[in-house]
């Protein structure tokens, strides 16, 4: 089955809207009071050439970085899904599945997890969402 169906099985089963561009889908999560995150889902592949989905948030720009960078750290570490990424200036929660064998619930798990991690950077550093 394609990632973009696992992908749809998973919006339909947990009531996230989405959308599929031709390359890659996008999902909006509620986090937590009334917020809401975007992840994207992005099929490429790993350094071993291997089929993978890339599920990523934008969390900012680069401004956490300089304001707060152990703490970045600290939480790359802590998160089990996704790790903190700083890429064309912003401030990004990755994390990737080889795509021969994932599941529904594994794909949702990203999802969400992703999606909060960069809510939980924007409400610490911004107060609000800045995306």
């Amino acid at each position: 089955m394609s990632y973009e169906m696992l992908v749809q099985q998973a919006a339909i089963m947990n009531n996230w809207p989405m959308r599929y561009d031709g390359t890659q889908v996008t999902l909006e999560i509620p986090t937590e009071a009334g917020r809401t995150q975007v992840v994207n889902c992005t099929p490429g592949r790993d350094a071993d050439g291997e089929q993978a989905v890339f599920f990523w948030s934008r969390a900012g720009d680069n401004r956490v970085l300089q304001q707060d960078p152990w703490g970045m750290f600290q939480l790359s570490a802590q998160l089990t899904y996704g790790k903190v990424c700083f890429y064309n200036n912003e401030t990004v929660i990755m994390h990737a599945l080889y795509g021969g064998g994932m599941t529904v619930p594994e794909i949702a798990k990203a999802i969400k997890c992703v999606g909060k991690a960069a809510d939980e950077i924007e409400r610490r550093f911004f107060g609000a969402d800045t995306l």
